[in-house]
């Protein structure tokens, strides 16, 4: 009995120490993972600390545009929903546009009123606008107004004077007062109309189709253009910067 006993003794002591070392083992195996995931959450803040200061400064490098500028820069041009220009233009260029994207702003500003002034008030050139939503709540908010003013023929005007006071994306800037003021410094647009156009199914509609247009072409990112013979196959129109040469010579060659 007492060989038996001893017998106990060093079995339960050796199960003892298994589970002791399986019990550490598996401790330290979580403090592995913890410590992964420590490094995967520390990274990831990194990143969105890094993007936080960017947005901070602003993605934006263009000056504020008064509303009387983008006024004149459009007046007694031809506006028929999203399109802008004459239906005759032989060439048809496609924006694919954030109202929050600054740098959509930025080509709204440095290339937009040279290809106008050069291209479309000469009836070379028609535009046309699909609208985008993705960046947040204010994207939607904007695009639907955008969209209701095209109900009015009157889409890139008010999109123009917008960029020309964007504010902070996804600061909540788009409230019903800012719309207003925009509309206000839109010649022609009926506020009240533009509301009402904002809430209909068709606002919605035109944001989906702005979204399936972006997909369909591939595109990842704003503003990206597709240019071609109007009534034609388009193609993209790469750029590397907000220069309007990097735009002027690929419409120039097809014009040739």
């Amino acid at each position: 009995m007492l060989v038996s006993s001893r017998e106990q003794q060093k079995q339960a002591a050796r199960e003892a120490r298994v589970a002791a070392e399986q019990k550490e083992a598996a401790a330290a195996r979580r403090r592995r993972r913890l410590g992964q995931l420590g490094g995967i959450v520390l990274g990831a803040a990194a990143v969105v600390a890094v993007l936080v200061a960017i947005s901070s400064k602003g993605g934006s490098t263009a000056p504020k545009v008064p509303a009387a500028q983008s006024t004149s820069l459009l007046a007694g041009l031809p506006q028929k929903g999203l399109t802008l220009g004459s239906a005759k233009a032989p060439l048809t260029l496609v924006e694919f546009n954030d109202m929050q994207c600054p740098i959509c702003r930025d080509y709204m500003s440095n290339v937009f009123p040279t290809l106008v002034n050069k291209y479309v008030r000469t009836g070379k050139l028609r535009m046309e606008m699909r609208l985008q939503s993705f960046i947040g709540p204010d994207s939607v908010k904007a695009g639907k107004a955008v969209a209701a003013a095209a109900q009015q023929n009157r889409a890139w005007t008010f999109a123009d004077i917008f960029y020309g006071d964007q504010g902070q994306e996804n600061s909540g800037y788009v409230t019903p007062n800012f719309v207003q003021s925009i509309s206000a410094a839109t010649p022609g647009l009926n506020h009240t109309q533009l509301v009402r156009d904002a809430a209909t199914p068709d606002a919605s509609t035109t944001l989906k189709q702005g979204t399936s247009a972006f997909n369909a072409a591939g595109f990842s990112g704003t503003p990206s253009f597709l240019i071609g013979r109007t009534g034609g196959p388009l193609r993209p129109l790469n750029w590397s910067s907000l220069t309007p040469g990097e735009f002027t010579s690929q419409i120039n060659q097809l014009l040739a």
